[in-house]
């Protein structure tokens, strides 16, 4: 094994040891070496096969640490259980979480598709997760959101069906639009969206809540709206887009859809995005995606009720599973910066991983 090998081996111990809680609870990364491989270290952490010195595999491991590390199998060898988190209410969909830096709580979309009121997409009761209890943060029908984001000032920005629009929208009921249609036609109905440092916001809009709406109809299409609130497209021609990421340096955009693949954009410096090919190819539906800070994407896939997780460069690390709902989304946060959220039909779940996840939460 190489020197590096080996120090990655360590830092994953590490982590798990303490990042950790226990097993009955959130999952854990154990300690894995290739077998055939002998581990020769005196008292000091010394390799003593001539090798160079072994990491102390008893230091904690710092996020920062972890987001250097490479992306590999062995990173999600032992990925644990999901662990739901019950919600004292009943809800047929669950989708937009996002993690609250600011305030360490979680905020997750919750609809019926069987609402009596169901015409202009279903309307939203928005809940929140903190200190371990849930709470209404809007109530139903005073917004239709799907994807949730925060921006770069710490303000909640929606995807929403119930207008066919982005906008910011506040725990009081208040809304400001930010943008809903493109050369004078309507969105469809804006399904999910991240948020640049920049200010700039990247959305879909497929046409699964328009409700026979004035729309863009069958053309289903990638966006970005810029600070300046002029929206630039940024990809029209795929199928039914759903879930949609940066990457943490952001220079590239990915974007998922109903054709089974992801696809990759690249974000220039002038802000401008070209077409870079294709991350992956799941095979279904690419719902909601999240990215750590090690330029991980995690996919919520959900005809295989789980969530999928490549490298950056278009590697399967793992198929994460044990859900049993269809997944619709995935957002990274945490107190400790290290709990994968998963949302599905009607349940949320949270799993802790012992892999580089954003030490600032997802957006």
């Amino acid at each position: 094994m190489s020197t590096k090998n080996m120090k990655t081996m360590l830092l994953l111990a590490a982590c798990s040891l303490s990042c950790s809680k226990s097993s009955n609870s959130r999952g854990q990364v154990e300690k894995v070496l290739p077998s055939g491989t002998d581990e020769a270290v005196d008292a000091d952490g010394i390799d003593t096969t001539g090798g160079d010195p072994v990491p102390d595999a008893t230091a904690p491991v710092t996020p920062n640490e972890m987001c250097t590390m490479s992306s590999s199998p062995e990173m999600f060898s032992n990925p644990g259980t999901p662990r739901e988190i019950p919600v004292p209410f009943t809800f047929q969909f669950m989708e937009g979480p996002v993690w609250l830096e600011n305030s360490q709580a979680l905020l997750v979309s919750a609809w019926n598709f069987s609402d009596p009121t169901y015409g202009k997409g279903p309307p939203t009761t928005i809940l929140k997760f903190e200190n371990n209890a849930w709470s209404i943060w809007s109530d139903k029908g005073i917004f239709g959101s799907n994807g949730l984001a925060v921006d770069r000032d710490n303000k909640v920005i929606a995807a929403l069906h119930d207008r066919q629009e982005l906008a910011q929208i506040s725990a009081d009921g208040t809304r400001a639009s930010l943008g809903g249609s493109y050369l004078g036609e309507n969105f469809n109905s804006p399904n999910d969206l991240t948020v640049r440092s920049d200010g700039t916001i990247y959305f879909t809009d497929p046409n699964y809540q328009r409700d026979g709406r004035p729309g863009r109809g069958s053309v289903t299409g990638v966006y970005a709206l810029t600070p300046e609130r002029v929206v630039v497209p940024v990809d029209l021609n795929l199928k039914q887009p759903n879930g949609i990421a940066l990457s943490p340096d952001e220079t590239v955009l990915y974007a998922g859809g109903g054709d089974g693949k992801i696809f990759r954009y690249l974000i220039e410096t002038d802000g401008n995005t070209k077409p870079d090919g294709i991350l992956a190819t799941p095979g279904f539906n690419v719902d909601g995606m999240a990215v750590d800070c090690a330029g991980n994407v995690y996919a919520a896939i959900p005809r295989e009720q789980a969530v999928y997780v490549y490298a950056p460069t278009g590697v399967l690390l793992s198929k994460i599973t044990g859900f049993g709902y269809n997944t619709t989304n995935v957002a990274l946060g945490g107190r400790d910066k290290n709990i994968m959220f998963v949302t599905t039909a009607g349940h949320v779940f949270e799993m802790q991983l012992g892999t580089p996840i954003s030490p600032t939460g997802s957006r």
